[in-house]
């Protein structure tokens, strides 16, 4: 059993870690999209529901969360919130440890990341150590530097108390400079209403998706999804740009009610939860 071992960590060390970055190419996908017709939106929280489907065909299972932004009851909150002074690493987090940790309603996984210091298999799998790459950006605090060649998700907090959401193409301090919130991914996959195309690969994707002028804010997670498909789904819920965070065996969506993806460490992750009461209300 012993002579089985070595092999075993170097399969699940590649399953952990290999990249989820999608060629640009035209694909042809399975249609998706029609079936958010049928969706039954069941309730997380005042101004958040959830809606879940399965694909039999191609075997594709997700869900979505639909937050409504102008619900002036719910706020955001992220990890980490320092910069990083470890060489640039932070200490690795679990989606669901840090939602439940939190309080949040939905948390969701965001960056793709490094492990920094070790080149062995089994070190990889073992550290704890994340190095963000992207746009993490947390109460107006840029924690993470941009990586202009991927898209990003800012949130704007309103004097109102309610937020905006903004996808933006590419990073960069400058876009996101009137927004206190931003966080980095992979490519934008549909812009003003227009999907752009990339090879038709499966795996499992997280992606986020902006309505209404940025006032709701769709999250999908799930299997066996293209970038190609994402894009549909999050059209035909009325999205008009919409992006890839980091997938793979690295995407994870947690709701109070469930969870859809993977109980892997992370190097960071956001998510909405309910504010705190003041003693007028």
């Amino acid at each position: 059993m012993r002579k089985f071992i070595p092999g075993l960590i170097l399969l699940l060390s590649s399953a952990l870690f290999v990249s989820c970055v999608s060629a640009r190419s035209a694909g042809t996908d399975i249609s998706f999209g029609e079936e958010t017709a049928g969706f039954i939106w069941e309730e997380l929280s005042d101004g958040i529901t959830y809606a879940r489907h399965r694909q039999r065909h191609q075997g594709a299972d997700y869900s979505v969360v639909r937050i409504n932004l102008t619900e002036p009851a719910l706020e955001t909150v992220a990890y980490p919130v320092h910069i990083p002074t470890e060489g640039g690493s932070v200490h690795g987090i679990k989606v669901r440890d840090f939602a439940r940790r939190n309080g949040c309603i939905a948390a969701l996984n965001a960056s793709p990341f490094d492990i920094p210091g070790t080149s062995t298999a089994a070190g990889r799998l073992l550290s704890r150590k994340r190095e963000i790459i992207g746009i993490h950006k947390v109460n107006g605090r840029e924690i993470s530097a941009p990586q202009e060649k991927y898209a990003c998700l800012a949130l704007k907090e309103n004097p109102d108390g309610t937020l905006t959401a903004r996808i933006f193409p590419h990073q960069g301090s400058d876009v996101t400079e009137d927004f206190q919130w931003a966080f980095g991914g992979f490519f934008q996959v549909l812009s003003e209403g227009q999907k752009i195309k990339f090879a038709e690969r499966y795996d499992f994707r997280t992606a986020a998706g902006t309505a209404d002028g940025g006032a709701v804010l769709y999250i999908l997670a799930g299997k066996k999804l293209s970038y190609g498909q994402c894009a549909d789904i999050l059209l035909a819920l009325g999205c008009s740009d919409a992006m890839e965070f980091d997938g793979g065996s690295s995407g994870c969506l947690y709701t109070k009610n469930f969870t859809q993806g993977s109980a892997l460490t992370v190097a960071n992750a956001f998510g909405f939860r309910a504010r705190a009461k003041t003693q007028e209300e």
